[in-house]
C-alpha cells in the first residue's frame, strides 16, 4: 500500500535529517523534520485569507479538504500570533515509506488572490525517524486519532480487546474472503459491525500498512468513536481490529485508539490540562500497567527536564492522571492583544505536547502522544503610565507601557491638539519605543516645557505649573483594533533656580 512519488526540477527539494530546518528560497516557509512528522510554517500575512494544499503522487493531485486531512492525517490550524502552521504524519496518505526509516512527501501550498488566480509554492520533502518505532504508537492529533501497530503480531495474541470482541472480530475473520484488508469496529451494547479497508476510507477511516507496520486513522466524532469517562475525564475511544491474511496465517490486529477530550483550564496563574494515566480502552489490566517515560513539551517537541522547568511548567503525575501545568506567558506559549470596550486584554496560548510510554501484559512498550493546544480567557490588562519627569532637565518625559510587539502607537492628542506621529515629531516632540527582554515595550514621549503644545500657568508664590494633556491611540494588528488611553501630567517648578516645589506628578 505504499506509494511512490513523481519528482521535478520545478518542486523545493529538501532532504533533512531529523531536527534540521530549511527555508525556502523566497523566504516565507520554513520546513523541518520533527519526530514522525514533516512540519512546516508560513507567515499568516503571507497565506492570506484563501489558500489550500495540495499534496500529490503520481496518480494524481489531492486537495485536502477538512474530512481528507483529518481521515489521512494531515493537519493545518492559525497560532495565535497568525503563522499557519502545517504538519504531515510520516504515515499520512501518499508518503513513500522506505523500511519505515525514510519518509518522503510532495505538496504544495496554493494561494488564490480576489480574482480566483493561484500563486503556486511546491515541496518535495525527505525526512527521517528520530527513534525506531515502537510496537504500538498512537497518536491524538488536533483533528484525528493514528494507531499504528507492529505487523508481526502473533495470531494468538488478544492485544486490547475484551474477551468478546475478540472472539467476535475472530469469527468474522474467519469467515470473511481474505483477498482484501477488513476492518471490525465494536460499541458498547452494539452488534459488531465490519467493513473492508475500502468501504472504511468512504465512510472516512484509514486503514493503510507499511513494510512493517498496520495503520488505523480516525477522524474525531466518527459515527463509530464512543465517549467514555476516565477517572471523570472525557476520553473519546473508537475499538477497531484489522485483521489480514499473511502466508497460512490469519493476522487480528487490535487497532483501538483513545484520547482524552477534555479541554484546558485556567485558574488565574497557571493553564493546566488533565488525561487519564491510565487510558480505557487501551489498558485493560492495570495491575500489570508499568509507566517506562512520561514527558511534556511544545509544539511536537520534547523538552528535558531542566529546560521544563527553567520555563516554569510542572508535569504531575498521580496514580489516576498526568496534569500538565503552564504558567501564564511562560516562554514556549504566545500572547496576543485584544480590546474589549477600550480595555487592554491580553490571551496567552501554547500548544502543549504529552508523550507517554508504558508497558503492560498485553505490549512491550505503547507510546502514546497528544498534541493539546491549550489557551486562557481574556485578561484585562492595565497598561502602566510612569511620569519620569525631571524638572531641572526642563521638559516632561512620560512613559506607556507593558505593551505586547502586536501594539502600535498610531497618534497622539496634545492637550487637545490631535497629532500623527511624524507631525507630533515636526512639533519637536520626541517618541521613541523601548523593548525589554520579557517581550514587553514601552512607548516614552519627551516635551520640553517650553513647547507651545504645553499648557503654563502662574499660580503664585514664582511657581509656574505646566500640564500635559495626553490622549493616547493604539493600534492592535494585524486585526487593526484602536485602544485609546488617557494621562495627565502636571508639574510645579519655580521661576528661580529651575527646582521643584511640589514637584511633579499625574
Amino acid at each position: 500500500m505504499g506509494f511512490r512519488l513523481l519528482l521535478g526540477v520545478a518542486w523545493l527539494c529538501a532532504v533533512l535529517p531529523a531536527g534540521l530546518v530549511a527555508q525556502d528560497l523566497s523566504g516565507n516557509f520554513v520546513t523541518e523534520c520533527r519526530d514522525r512528522y514533516f512540519w512546516m510554517s508560513t507567515n499568516g500575512k503571507f497565506a492570506g485569507g484563501n489558500f489550500r494544499f495540495d499534496v500529490i503522487d503520481r496518480r494524481g493531485v489531492y486537495p485536502l479538504n477538512d474530512s481528507y486531512a483529518a481521515a489521512c492525517g494531515f493537519t493545518y490550524s492559525f497560532n495565535l500570533p497568525g503563522d499557519l502552521i502545517f504538519r504531515a504524519s510520516f504515515l499520512a496518505c501518499h508518503v513513500e515509506s522506505v523500511n519505515d526509516v525514510s519518509y518522503a512527501l510532495q505538496y504544495r501550498f496554493v494561494r488564490l488572490d480576489s480574482l480566483g488566480r493561484e500563486t503556486v509554492y511546491p515541496f518535495s520533502l525527505s525526512c527521517s525517524t528520530e527513534s525506531p518505532w515502537n510496537p504500538r504508537e498512537i497518536v491524538c492529533e488536533d483533528n484525528y486519532m493514528e494507531v499504528s501497530v507492529r505487523m508481526n503480531v502473533p495470531v494468538i495474541a488478544q492485544e486490547g480487546l475484551e474477551k468478546e470482541d475478540w472472539e467476535a472480530a475472530f469469527s468474522i475473520a474467519q469467515g470473511a474472503v481474505m483477498s482484501e484488508w477488513q476492518v471490525v469496529f465494536h460499541q458498547t451494547g452494539m452488534p459488531p459491525k465490519t467493513m473492508t479497508a475500502e468501504d472504511a476510507r468512504t465512510a472516512g477511516y484509514l486503514v493503510n500498512s507499511t513494510s512493517s507496520r498496520v495503520i488505523f486513522r480516525s477522524p474525531y466524532g466518527m459515527p463509530m468513536s464512543e465517549v467514555l469517562l476516565v477517572s471523570g475525564i472525557p476520553v473519546e475511544a473508537i475499538r477497531a481490529t484489522v485483521f489480514y491474511k499473511q502466508r497460512w496465517m490469519l493476522l487480528l490486529v487490535d487497532t483501538s485508539a483513545a484520547c482524552a477530550k477534555n479541554p484546558s483550564v485556567f485558574n488565574g496563574t497557571y493553564l493546566s490540562w488533565v488525561t487519564p494515566r491510565l487510558i480505557t480502552p487501551l489498558v485493560l489490566h492495570p495491575t500489570k500497567f508499568l509507566d517506562k517515560r512520561i514527558t511534556m513539551g511544545v509544539e511536537g517537541r520534547v523538552l528535558d527536564e531542566v529546560a521544563a522547568t527553567s520555563r516554569g511548567y510542572q508535569l504531575l503525575v498521580n496514580g489516576t492522571a498526568v496534569e500538565i501545568r503552564i504558567p501564564f506567558g511562560a516562554v514556549g506559549g504566545y500572547r496576543k492583544s485584544h480590546v474589549i470596550d477600550n480595555k487592554y486584554n491580553q490571551v496567552y496560548e501554547i500548544d502543549l505536547f504529552l508523550e507517554h510510554q508504558w508497558a503492560d501484559d498485553l505490549w512491550e512498550v505503547t507510546q502514546h502522544r497528544s498534541f493539546k493546544p491549550a489557551r486562557s480567557p481574556y485578561l484585562p490588562e492595565t497598561p502602566y503610565v510612569v511620569n519620569n519627569t525631571i524638572p531641572s532637565e526642563k521638559g516632561f518625559t512620560v512613559t506607556l507601557g507593558n505593551f505586547k510587539p502586536d501594539v502600535e502607537l498610531k497618534n497622539l492628542t496634545l492637550n487637545g491638539v490631535p497629532l500623527t506621529l511624524p507631525e507630533a515629531q515636526n512639533r519637536g516632540v520626541k517618541i521613541s519605543e523601548v523593548q525589554h527582554p520579557n517581550g514587553t515595550k514601552d512607548f516614552v514621549l519627551k516635551v520640553p516645557f517650553d513647547n507651545p503644545l504645553v499648557s503654563v500657568e502662574y499660580i503664585g508664590a514664582l511657581i509656574r505649573r505646566y500640564t500635559l494633556n495626553i490622549n493616547y491611540t493604539l493600534n492592535i494588528v494585524p486585526q487593526n483594533e484602536p485602544y485609546f488611553h488617557p494621562a495627565a501630567i502636571v508639574c510645579d517648578v519655580k521661576d528661580v533656580g529651575v527646582f521643584p516645589l511640589h514637584g511633579c506628578g499625574l
